[in-house]
């Protein structure tokens, strides 16, 4: 019997008695039925096999087309977010063309992603500052340039219709399948930019008047004189500021004084070279700096035409302004080697310009230095004279033009100095004026003057007025108001006998400021004089509004009294100005029997001069005293 691979039982020949011809046949037919048999089971094996294949390849295709499917929408994604960035993006390989662009790239360019697509970066961005594209490409292998962080460069932008642009290449190295691209970002910077030069307008540039500021002016003074040295040439420096420009300010307002500065700047910028520097270093301070001076002529012609431009008259927002300047010039590298000295020198030639009367340009030269080392000596001796009480007062009298009785006198300061001996106020007032130190001296001779008075009351003379001159600084200083209420309560002298004499400049300040001092010292029962009254700018309304008692006719106009018509109209007229508004007159610096009569015929009230007695100190005060 034969056994199938499956396990069948096949019949034998001996079960089946036969021919031999039919034997065979049995014997075939169960041979192709065992191979039948066998195939059948290698194919539904095989069939197996197949069904788990097919269905792997379904799991495979079915992960493929859902990863697929994220990588499309991870790239729509991606794509959507580059369309929506601002900055042009990009990406080029080692050869600089263009592989892929966003949207806005389009857009800054002027052109379709076709036109850009294979086209040369070169095409679209040139003229780079410093590092340049040609470089970063260069180094594409080994990535130095870029490095981690990648690399930003400054160029301009070439659209396809319109102006280039300034324009920001920032690109960034990456390796894709071994190949090196960068990624590219285009960036707009015209606005940035813009706003770079704003800034930077804003730091170095005066807002009002667009002058170099006083930080530009440092800087340019020291390039002008590297420049000079290198090429063995002369720089000079201008410095300059206007002639009352604070009573321009008082009178018209601060708009018309704004208006004055942008005027004078335009003048002054038309009087050099565009290579030239014109700064505005201060309130109504200006400086010059012309470079690259080859002939010396140059920088007197430059200081002519600045004083001349600035003494005629400008018509500023309807008014007719009248101002003029002085000038002072220091040279590199004759005066100087380094723009802070240089700086030095030019003041002191401005300030000695000043001294000689404004309107006039001066050089610096050695004798200013000595001058201003022995200023500098002398303040530092005026400082230890208030310390040390050098200071004396001497007293002029003032007489009634009835009678010639003493009415009071007026209050002088001296300085016993201990090497130069008695020094008159015009040797030392300026300079305590300009160091600030006139605060500290006009309260001295407040409290003398007040001193003196109680002397003379104790000594039975009750009818006496002393006049103490105040300087402007004193005056406007916070604390005079209490330095005269301290004088009047330490002495406990009658306030009545004692008047503060302000001059006429001192009321144009701040009239709001003056007005409420004045009348607090009125209220002390103190009175009020204007010195040197007709040389001022204080206008006649100021005698109507300020609480003032007396006027003090100025010298230069008793000078010339007798023989000049116009001083003597002046003098009548400050007299008869008094007598209709009940101030009294007092004219000062009479010198000669003629001018004390020219003024006994005008309505003065007093007189005051040589022609009486010159400055008595007080021993000899007294002896004047006993004398009448």
């Amino acid at each position: 019997m034969i056994q199938s691979p499956s396990g069948i039982k096949l019949l034998n020949k001996q079960d089946f008695p036969c021919d031999s011809e039919e034997c065979d046949l049995t014997e075939a037919l169960q041979l192709r039925l065992l191979e039948l048999e066998d195939f059948a089971q290698r194919v539904e094996a095989d069939a197996a096999k197949t069904i788990a294949l097919a269905e792997e390849l379904a799991i495979a295709k079915s992960m493929t087309d859902k990863a697929l499917r994220q990588a499309e929408n991870s790239e729509l994604r991606t794509r959507s977010v580059l369309d929506a960035v601002v900055d042009g993006i990009f990406t080029i390989n080692m050869d600089g063309m263009i592989e892929s662009v966003n949207a806005s790239c389009t857009g800054i360019l002027d052109a379709s992603e076709a036109e850009l697509l294979s086209g040369d970066i070169g095409d679209i961005v040139f003229d780079f500052e410093g590092l340049n594209l040609e470089a970063v490409l260069q180094d594409g292998e080994s990535g130095d340039i870029c490095g981690q962080d990648g690399v930003t460069l400054r160029c301009r932008a070439r659209p396809r219709s319109g102006e280039p642009f300034p324009a920001e290449l920032i690109m960034s190295r990456l390796v894709v399948s071994g190949q090196v691209k960068y990624t590219c970002v285009l960036r707009d910077i015209t606005e940035r930019m813009n706003s770079e030069v704003a800034i930077q307008k804003l730091a170095l540039y005066d807002q009002l008047t667009g002058a170099a500021n006083r930080h530009e002016f440092h800087r340019r003074l020291d390039t002008a004189i590297s420049l000079a040295g290198r090429q063995g040439v002369t720089a000079a420096l201008l410095l300059l500021d206007l002639d009352k420009f604070k009573e321009v300010n008082d009178t018209y307002g601060h708009p018309v004084g704004d208006e004055l500065l942008i005027s004078v700047t335009r003048i002054l910028e038309e009087s050099v070279r565009d290579s030239d520097t014109v700064a505005r270093i201060g309130g109504d301070e200006f400086a010059v700096i012309l470079n690259n001076v080859v002939d010396p002529l140059r920088i007197r012609q430059v200081a002519e035409r600045i004083v001349d431009g600035l003494s005629q008259s400008m018509v500023v927002d309807g008014s007719l302004i009248s101002t003029g300047t002085s000038v002072g010039i220091s040279i590199y590298p004759r005066d100087a080697k380094d723009a802070k000295e240089l700086v030095r020198l030019g003041d002191k030639a401005l300030y000695e310009a000043k001294r000689r009367g404004r309107g006039n340009y001066q050089y610096y030269d050695e004798v200013m230095d000595a001058d201003a080392r022995a200023e500098q000596v002398l303040e530092n001796d005026l400082r230890l004279a208030v310390v040390r009480n050098e200071l004396e007062l001497y007293f002029q009298p003032q007489l009634a033009t009835r009678g010639n009785v003493p009415i009071g006198a007026e209050a002088l300061v001296r300085w016993r100095h201990p090497t130069r001996g008695l020094l008159l106020p015009g040797d030392f007032i300026p300079l305590a004026e300009k160091s600030g130190l006139i605060v500290d001296i006009g309260k001295q001779v407040l409290f003398e003057g007040c001193r003196a008075v109680q002397d003379w009351n104790e000594a039975g003379i009750n009818s006496l007025l002393m006049a103490i001159n105040v300087s402007p600084n004193q005056f406007m200083s916070d604390q005079f108001l209490q330095t005269v209420s301290d004088a009047l309560d330490s002495t406990g002298i009658d306030p009545r006998s004692l008047e503060i004499e302000i001059t006429e400049n001192s009321l144009i300040e701040d009239p709001e400021k003056v007005r409420t001092k004045l009348e607090t010292i009125r209220s002390f029962g103190v009175s009020i004089a204007i010195d040197d009254f007709g040389t001022g700018y204080a206008s006649l309304a100021y005698l109507r509004n300020f609480p003032v008692q007396k006027l003090k006719i100025d010298r230069t106009f008793i000078k010339n009294l007798t023989t000049s018509a116009p001083d003597r109209a002046i003098a009548e007229a400050i007299a008869n100005l008094g007598h209709s508004l009940n101030i009294s007159t007092v004219a000062e610096g009479i010198e000669t029997s003629q001018q004390a009569t020219a003024i006994r015929r005008m309505p003065c009230s007093g007189m005051q001069g040589y022609y009486f007695s010159r400055p008595l100190s007080e021993r000899r005060f007294w002896q004047w005293l006993r004398e009448r």
